[in-house]
């Protein structure tokens, strides 16, 4: 039986008060509340402050809110975009002026109001400027292109074809009509008859643009009742579904109100979207639900808001209270006639609706840039709105380790969407694969690599997938225009597009920890490249424990040498954030930069591949600084060769050699680096950090823990809350990943019984297996490599008869040396068993991915076409 005590505990389940789901958003949050006036980004002469980058980021995320918006979608709501009140004046004064200027050319009464205005909003929105590349407010807002043979001259005469059932044999298949605009929710043209007072919705239309109706309505050929006199307003929103619209009459005065409907009193706290009601023939004030407040001056309204407002619910011929039972229509506050309220409501509403969504092509201020297309809802709705919006949206960025890409790691997220930094080296078939994989509807583009970023793109296109929306990253912080000729359609400029956002952007938190922040690409070295999803909730840990992990302090000056679309940077991006450290960036890394930006920035980290090293030491003597400070060094993958490690520690350089991969959010184990060739740390791996709970070397058949005797071979598996959740769009291999409830990271491994130190062996289809031994082909590389004459080496099996494979091993000399490979076998066999020893080595440079890794399953293929030494 349970006692009481356990069911109390049972009660106390997570609250918000308690529980608040983990992400790297809140890192920069306090950065900004605590570092706010310390640098947290150099690049070049550019300099920002945490609370700047907060902002922008908040900018980032408004406008990428905004961006995913579908061409389809249809918004009711809308709060004031632009900005300045005086940019609200002039944006009307050029919808009225435009109107006026219609309504005058073409002789129309005012009461054609309606009409004019719509039209003069739709005749905006299509107008090509100069400000937008010549390009129009509806291309870049649904990144389509217009055909300008459908616009045609307001109140011009056109002829609009009759239905069979509307005419008589010898009666005209075309009535003359007045041209009054376009319809909006399909299409086809507003046509106003004056034989019948009929607007008329068709596609069948014949125009003459030259001629104006009224210079033609009195002609013979047409009735006398072809004046141009119609009711108070045409406009009807909702029209029936016939060809032929007739318009409402006005009600009698004596003619009893319609009962009060039951609908929900709207408020000025409503954030849900208004939806369309029906419209029942007969019955006043149905159709689009309004919010009975907003910012605009003029405001449709339902007759039961005024009904339940007692300030407002008064005659206009006397003090009496307005109800439902009332009985004379003189005691209407707003006149509810279908003729004059209804259309004058729908309108208006109408009007508020397309005139948010007009591309404002005037310039708001000096410094503020050109707000181009893009309108803002009301805050609470637009949190919500984002959220449906950007939910795992992919956001795809091809940039180098710029301020935008860092930016991209905090805004994508407060925006609800996923950051998928791709490889800068990947060409443009494989930038293609990834894009179609991923399905993003927004692309961020430096300008360096944009030649390579279209090539994809038109190989996206080919393939019938919906195109992306494109946002060059400029060379300049400041330049707001983009001169590439070659932008598809509705591109966009990065700091314009911030321009676009706003700082009070209400951040979209993950509702759960474990939704994806961002999706990370594997090298592919081993087949096809993978996604691998990060979570929010791993994101989170793996970047706290980065700081112990690294080092680190709040007084951290990061040089970005490891790329950020590696793993978010190792989770860097983050880690930095929480410590309020300072980033130094840089779009090229050379042994050059790297002393100068030491020097001149007072760098205390930086790390990456291997490769770092090999740059830093053959770095010409001018370029080599003797350090004033020790600075960290953190590399993960095969080291080099001890006197290269030597050479760098003697420059003031501190070493730690890190292991991990893309699925464990970066290096999982670092160990520092120690100048003692007896305790051969070079090789050890190290301890797991703080936040991965396991990390084992086990059997890959029975899942048992391997001896600690340095000798038994199994896999290295994890465990821990910051592994991937999953490869993207791979159950397959997910599922493969994790069998067992372990991470099988495929690298074969043993444990040593000084301390538990696991060190790596191979990869598990590396492995060299020779007469019943299993090789470690990274021990034979260390020996080869350590041969003065060698730059880089890799060895795989080569097909044997009598022992199955041998070593074989592919080099890279050194430029100028020369050495045979009977030399490099002899200096082999001095440092290893025979057995381990290559028996065949092939001199040239070796194939390398995008990530610069060695792809041995192509030099497995060389191998494989030499044959056996038995033969």
């Amino acid at each position: 039986m349970r006692t009481s005590q356990n069911r109390v505990m049972d009660c106390l389940k997570p609250c918000s008060a308690n529980y608040v789901p983990l992400s790297p958003i809140s890192l920069l949050e306090r950065a900004s509340s605590i570092y706010s006036d310390r640098v947290s980004i150099i690049y070049g002469d550019t300099r920002y402050s945490w609370r700047q980058t907060h902002d922008r980021c908040l900018k980032l995320a408004s406008a990428l809110s905004q961006l995913e918006v579908g061409s389809n979608d249809v918004v009711k709501a809308f709060d004031c975009l632009i900005g300045a009140d005086t940019m609200k004046a002039l944006i009307g004064r050029h919808i009225v002026e435009t109107t006026n200027t219609s309504l005058r050319s073409a002789s129309l009464p005012e009461s054609f109001w309606g009409e004019a205005i719509l039209t003069a909003v739709y005749t905006i929105n299509r107008t090509p400027s100069v400000v937008l590349g010549n390009m129009s407010p509806y291309e870049c807002f649904h990144g389509v292109i217009l055909n300008y043979s459908l616009p045609k001259v307001f109140g011009c005469v056109c002829f609009v074809q009759l239905h069979p059932h509307e005419r008589k044999k010898l009666e005209p298949r075309a009535r003359m009509c007045c041209f009054l605009g376009y319809v909006i929710e399909q299409k086809g043209y507003r046509c106003y008859e004056p034989i019948s007072q009929q607007i008329r919705i068709s596609r069948h239309v014949t125009f003459w643009e030259d001629t104006f109706f009224v210079h033609v309505s009195s002609l013979d050929t047409q009735s006398s009742t072809s004046s141009l006199e119609i009711p108070a307003c045409s406009i009807d929103l909702f029209p029936d579904t016939t060809t032929s619209l007739p318009t409402p009459t006005p009600a009698d005065a004596s003619d009893p109100l319609a009962s009060g409907p039951d609908f929900p009193s709207t408020s000025a706290s409503d954030t849900t979207p208004p939806s369309p009601l029906p419209a029942p023939q007969g019955t006043l004030s149905h159709g689009l639900h309004y919010p009975s407040a907003s910012s605009l001056q003029l405001t449709a309204y339902f007759d039961v808001d005024w009904g339940r407002d007692l300030v407002d619910r008064r005659s206009t011929t006397g003090n009496s209270l307005i109800s439902w039972c009332s009985k004379k229509q003189s005691i209407v506050s707003r006149s509810s006639t279908e003729s004059e309220y209804r259309a004058l409501a729908d309108t208006t509403a109408e009007l508020k609706t397309r005139f948010y969504s007009v591309a404002n092509v005037i310039k708001c201020g000096t410094n503020r840039g050109i707000r181009m297309y893009l309108c803002t809802f009301v805050r609470q709705y637009n949190a919500n709105r984002s959220k449906k919006l950007c939910d795992n949206v992919q956001v795809a960025a091809v940039a180098p380790n710029v301020p935008a890409l860092y930016e991209l790691h905090f805004g994508v997220p407060m925006a609800g969407a996923v950051l998928c930094a791709l490889n800068t080296r990947l060409d443009a078939a494989m930038l293609a694969t990834l894009l179609e994989q991923l399905q993003a509807k927004t692309i961020f583009v430096d300008y360096q690599f944009l030649e390579v970023v279209l090539q994809a793109l038109e190989i996206v296109s080919c393939a019938k997938t919906k195109p992306l929306t494109l946002v060059l990253i400029p060379k300049s912080d400041h330049e707001t225009s983009s001169t590439a000729e070659r932008l598809p359609p509705g591109s966009l400029n990065y700091n314009r597009l911030l321009d676009l956002g706003r700082a009070d952007f209400q951040i979209v938190r993950p509702e759960d920890e474990c939704s994806p922040i961002s999706v990370n690409y594997t090298s592919g070295s081993t087949g096809k490249p993978k996604g691998v999803v990060y979570s929010h909730r791993a994101a989170y840990l793996n970047s706290i424990a980065g700081i112990f992990r690294y080092d680190m302090s709040k007084k951290t000056v990061f040089l970005w040498t490891v790329d950020m679309f590696r793993c978010n940077g190792w989770c860097l991006t983050w880690a930095m954030a929480a410590l309020g450290g300072t980033n130094i960036c840089t779009r090229h890394v050379t042994a050059k930069a790297i002393f100068k930006a030491i020097s001149l920035h007072k760098v205390t980290h930086f790390c990456g591949a291997p490769a770092l090293l090999n740059l830093i030491s053959e770095a010409p003597f001018e370029d080599q600084l003797q350090l004033d400070h020790k600075v960290e060094i953190i590399v993960a993958g095969a080291l080099p060769p001890t006197q290269v490690l030597t050479k760098i520690n003697n420059l003031g350089f501190n070493i730690s050699h890190g292991y991990g991969m893309s699925e464990a959010l970066g290096p999982v184990t670092v160990e520092p680096w120690k100048h003692d060739a007896a305790a051969k740390v070079e090789l050890l791996e190290g301890n797991h950090n703080l936040v991965m709970e396991e990390i084992d070397v086990q059997d890959p058949v029975t899942m048992a823990s391997v001896p600690p005797d340095g000798k038994t071979i199994g896999e290295v598996m994890l465990r821990g809350n910051t592994m991937m959740s999953g490869y993207f769009n791979n159950l397959k291999a997910t599922q493969k990943a994790f069998k067992g409830g372990w991470f099988r990271t495929g690298d074969l491994g043993i444990r040593h019984p000084d301390g538990g130190y696991i060190q790596l062996k191979d990869r598990t289809c590396d492995a060299i297996v020779s007469g019943g031994e299993i090789i470690s082909t990274l021990e034979v590389e260390a020996v080869v490599v350590g041969h003065p004459m060698v730059m880089e080496a890799a060895v795989v099996g080569k097909p044997d008869d009598l022992l199955g494979e041998t070593p074989c091993a592919f080099v890279k000399l050194k430029e100028g040396c020369s050495v045979s490979s009977e030399e490099i076998i002899k200096f082999c066999m001095k440092r290893l068993p025979h057995h381990m020893a290559p028996q065949t080595v092939i001199f040239g440079n070796l194939p390398v991915n995008s990530t610069r890794k060695i792809q041995k399953f192509v030099l497995r293929e060389k191998a494989k076409a030499i044959g056996s030494l038995a033969n």
